[in-house]
């Protein structure tokens, strides 16, 4: 039976891991291809695309009303809908004749895509909450695989298939992982894992009810998480944008030796989710804010780093390597322990709503990172507006972590009480069926 349960939770992670991780690929490839096929559009759709970016903006808007969604009704199916959007879109993209066809398919690419904000809440309802940093820590691998996939693609501008197949196959699978999704996945009960109710028969439905959402999703410790999340997301875009531009221009490499030298900081972030996810769980099990300070080495390791690789002449060495190697696995300490702890204060049946949040708040600051450096690089070098955005920022969240270190603890401990009424609740109604 045990074995039989692994074996569930081990396909289940697996397949919400391919969702995740072909939707990323699918969202990183739409962007060069748009460029590409914007070449034939008028100057007026290019502006318009530019400078008014609606799926971009659709994504961000839908993902509570996915959350909500997920948390109002049985997530298995709303994750069905939203793969089944996501197929749909990337065959309209696909057969798209026209770019304004393109873009208004594009923006249903951008609802779609919303959709995997109660995946983290389902899979966390099948661990134990001891062991959920490590499972999504393994998640989050889906994006940098994805860039690091796309990195080392060829140019598919040079395929004489031409991008339209490559839609169209990414809507293919799209819908293969649905057909999965809904006939191979059970639903799981939602808080089944939590300490007080995981030896008791769950009976009780719980679903979001909406005129006590904002009270139980709003509280200071989910506050100051998405605070946390928002600002801990702009070091990271600045970086990965501003890194290969600071290597050419400023140290003359060329564009291939420029990837080679980014390579082990994109290895480190593979290495930094895990790592920060399996520390987070064991510090967890001896203090409930356990998970904060293995945050807390995401921001101060980073920035000591990220200070001595910036002031290197010389950016050919192995030391420098070695400090953007750090910079980054440290940098992505953070993360799965933030998503961890979301879990760890919200109710279940406000998790995936809490979660969603969190995303747009990650979103938020990957739309606002961009506005910011092109400000700062307009007083500062390239290498002084990455060093003073990213330290600042991790202040703040150090600032935040703090702050979480103190309350969270008390949310947790108020989370677990609530619990164990509704264990002994949950008890009771068993007894009084057998009886």
């Amino acid at each position: 039976m045990r074995n039989e349960l692994i074996r569930s939770r081990f396909f289940f992670v697996v397949l919400m891991f391919l969702f995740l991780f072909f939707q990323q690929w699918m969202g990183l490839l739409v962007e060069p291809i748009t460029i590409q096929f914007s070449q034939a559009a008028s100057v007026l759709d290019r502006w318009i695309n530019t400078i008014l970016p609606v799926h971009v903006i659709f994504a961000m808007v839908f993902l509570p009303i996915w959350g909500v969604l997920f948390d109002r009704h049985t997530r298995k199916r709303v994750l069905s809908l939203a793969g089944f959007l996501w197929g749909v879109s990337a065959w309209l993209m696909g057969i798209a004749p026209t770019f304004p066809t393109y873009n208004i398919s594009r923006v249903l690419s951008g609802m779609a895509s919303a959709g995997y904000s109660g995946i983290y809440a389902m899979v966390g309802d099948l661990f134990k909450p001891t062991n959920r940093g490590k499972v999504f820590s393994l998640l989050l691998l889906a994006q940098p695989l994805a860039i690091i996939l796309l990195a080392l693609m060829p140019n598919f501008a040079d395929s004489p298939f031409g991008w339209r197949p490559i839609l169209l196959f990414f809507g293919a699978i799209a819908f293969l992982l649905t057909i999965a999704i809904q006939l191979f996945i059970k639903e799981p009960k939602r808080g089944a894992k939590e300490p007080a109710l995981a030896d008791i028969p769950i009976t009780g439905t719980y679903l979001l009810e909406t005129d006590i959402a904002l009270k139980d999703v709003i509280t200071p410790s989910l506050l100051l998480i998405f605070l946390f999340i928002f600002l801990g997301t702009i070091p990271v875009y600045v970086l990965l944008v501003g890194m290969g531009d600071y290597l050419r221009n400023t140290h003359g490499l060329q564009p291939q030796i420029v990837l080679t030298n980014m390579l082990p900081a994109m290895v480190g972030v593979l290495l930094g989710y895990p790592l920060g996810g399996v520390l987070g769980d064991f510090f967890f099990r001896y203090k409930k804010n356990g998970r904060l300070f293995t945050s807390l080495l995401g921001l101060v390791i980073p920035t000591i780093c990220l200070y001595r690789a910036l002031q290197m002449q010389d950016v050919l060495t192995g030391q420098f390597l070695l400090f953007m190697l750090l910079v980054s696995v440290f940098m992505a300490f953070g993360l799965p322990n933030l998503m961890a702890s979301i879990m760890d204060v919200a109710l279940p049946e406000t998790r995936a709503t809490a979660g969603a949040l969190g995303l747009f708040f990650q979103s938020m600051g990957i739309f606002i990172a961009p506005m910011i450096f092109s400000w700062a690089r307009v007083y500062l070098s390239i290498g002084d507006a990455m060093l003073v955005i990213s330290i600042a920022a991790w202040m703040l969240c150090l600032l935040l972590c703090v702050g979480l270190i103190v309350l969270i603890p008390k949310d947790i401990e108020h989370l677990r009480r609530h619990m164990a009424y509704r264990g002994h609740l949950e008890a009771r109604l068993a007894k009084s069926k057998v009886r």
